[in-house]
């Protein structure tokens, strides 16, 4: 940083996969804690005032939500995770979390975890971190699509950072689009013919306003 070297605004991250020394033929299932990223609680609230803006009632409990889920725990070395992604091999691995600035690609933090966890899930927390251990002023950063996440992008624009990110397209179900503009004074959607997308509800499972027409 003496030495002008990192800028400190612009930061790439991805991560590397570290083969564990566990065979993965010895294994057991056990299950573990799920545990519930702080983000939902911010878009349970945010669905709330959404729907009460539209005079439609609160969404009953999510009563199908696991608190556990099932994994592979090597036996061996049991702190390692069963990763399972495409074009890479499965096995038990670690995952290593590289962030370097743009400047001269100098690395600026190193996170380890399991192989089995989301590259999603430690992000925003080691940017905070490298913000807040060197007082970078970040303003953008670039990630590959497995960043690409509601919680991720929530993050990013609630600290106002620009993101470049990566888009995988979904492998099991046709995407579908229309090309609609929007109408800022009257705050609502139209067709490429003009006609007004009408709200129809938000939910849980659509996490931007879904529409319909008349």
């Amino acid at each position: 940083m003496k030495r002008k070297l990192v800028g400190g605004h612009t930061f790439y991250t991805d991560s590397t996969h570290l083969k564990a020394n566990a065979n993965k033929k010895y294994f057991e299932k056990v299950h573990i804690e799920q545990s519930r990223q702080a983000y939902m609680d911010e878009l349970d609230q945010a669905i709330e005032e959404d729907r009460l803006a539209h005079r439609k009632k609160s969404l009953p409990p999510d009563k199908t939500q696991l608190d556990t889920r099932e994994i592979k725990q090597s036996t061996t070395d049991p702190d390692s995770g069963y990763m399972v992604r495409d074009t890479k091999p499965k096995g038990f691995f670690y995952l290593a979390h590289r962030t370097v600035d743009s400047r001269c690609n100098i690395i600026t933090d190193v996170h380890v975890t399991a192989g089995n966890v989301h590259d999603a899930v430690p992000y925003l927390e080691r940017l905070d971190r490298i913000k807040n251990r060197f007082n970078f002023v970040i303003t953008s950063v670039g990630v590959d699509a497995g960043y690409f996440t509601s919680a991720v992008c929530h993050g990013l624009e609630a600290r106002n950072i620009y993101a470049v990110m990566g888009y995988r397209r979904p492998n099991h179900r046709k995407a579908s689009s229309i090309n609609a503009s929007t109408n800022t004074m009257q705050n609502i959607y139209l067709y490429p013919q003009g006609e007004p997308l009408t709200y129809k509800t938000t939910s849980e499972k659509v996490i931007v306003i879904t529409a319909q027409t008349d």
